[in-house]
């Protein structure tokens, strides 16, 4: 579980945006069912695309800054 809520974010798993560039993801559940982590790359370690910031946040729109948190590490297409 992540944070103060009813859900929180699945394993990272490292995949291709639709421009074949690899990236890593994590899925939100619970409470955080809709939301998405990315980040470019598959370098990273559970732990730092985790916690450390390293990953965007996006989200359904309607919490703190429409839930998205652009941190520079996701540059793909689609968001």
């Amino acid at each position: 579980m992540s944070g103060n809520h009813n859900g929180g974010f699945g394993e990272p798993m490292s995949g291709f945006d639709d421009q074949g560039d690899p990236l890593t993801v994590s899925f939100g559940y619970g409470s955080r069912d809709g939301e998405t982590l990315l980040a470019d790359g598959t370098d990273q370690s559970p732990n730092e695309f985790m916690n450390h910031g390293g990953h965007n946040h996006y989200g359904s729109g309607s919490g703190a800054n429409d839930n998205v948190k652009d941190r520079g590490r996701y540059t793909g297409s689609g968001y």
